[in-house]
Parts: C-alpha cells; sequence; structure tokens
C-alpha cells in the first residue's frame, strides 16, 4: 500500500486582507467582504469569498504508512499565528513526499487557500509543486 497523507482545513473569513486588497483600512468587516464577493443574493452582506479570503486557524492531518498503519494523527492549530501553522503544515508536506494525498473538496478549496495564503504570509508551499498532485486523473490525490 501507498503511504497516504489525509488532512482538512479549518477556516474563518479574513476582512483584513479584503481591506488590504481593496485600499481602504476604514471599511467595516461587512463592507470590505462586500467589496471582494459582493451579494448574489438579497439580504446577503457578501457572498462567499475566494480562498485568499479566508484565514487558517487549523489544520487536522493523518499520516497513514504502507503497511495501513497510522503513523500521525494530529491537529494542528494556532491562536495567534497563521503563518507559523502554515509553516507546520507546508514542513510537514514536505516531509511526506510522494505519498497518496486524500482530501474533501481539497482541489476547489483547502489547496488553494493553504497555497495562497502561504504566499500572503511569505510561506514556501514549494512541497506543492514537486509532485504530481495538482494533476486531476492521477492517483496521487484522491479528491
Amino acid at each position: 500500500m501507498r503511504p497516504v497523507l489525509v488532512f482538512d482545513n479549518e477556516t474563518v473569513v479574513d476582512a483584513d486582507m479584503a481591506r488590504r486588497v481593496v485600499g481602504d483600512p476604514a471599511l467595516s468587516d461587512p463592507d470590505a467582504l462586500a467589496r471582494v464577493a459582493p451579494p448574489r443574493n438579497e439580504g446577503e452582506a457578501y457572498s462567499f469569498p475566494k480562498p485568499l479570503y479566508h484565514r487558517v486557524v487549523e489544520i487536522s492531518v493523518c499520516v497513514v504508512n504502507a503497511e495501513g498503519k497510522v503513523e500521525t494523527l494530529k491537529p494542528l492549530r494556532t491562536t495567534a499565528d497563521e503563518r507559523t501553522l502554515l509553516h507546520a503544515f507546508w514542513s510537514g508536506f514536505g516531509r511526506h513526499s510522494g505519498t497518496r494525498l486524500v482530501t474533501y473538496n481539497g482541489r476547489k478549496f483547502d489547496l488553494p487557500v493553504l497555497v495562497q495564503r502561504a504566499l500572503a504570509n511569505g510561506v514556501s508551499p514549494a512541497p506543492w509543486w514537486t509532485g504530481d498532485y495538482r494533476q486531476r486523473f492521477r492517483d496521487s490525490h484522491l479528491d
């Protein structure tokens, strides 16, 4: 069996990033988010923001080795520093190069968030670019 890395991340919307992109630090949270994710329906303050506008608050990781035994099962959490959390994730991801990646909606949300937020925080997501995880019809990533 090929080793497997399973993960899921939790996020909250990041109005500070929206204010930075819009260039108006005086905007309220809903107004800043409405500028980057305009409401689609009446009564909405804003629609679902793109990955860049989601701050990562937790990543849960499980690594299963080639014998099928759980090697690692842990949540990565941060209360103050998203950069530290992202660095821990991408460093760990790099140590498990060649494993099969398993996510739920990871291609559309989790991975774009982790890559974009890493870049915004000055963290290198280099391990993501070294494998064929982005190839839709390869067996390196089950989503």
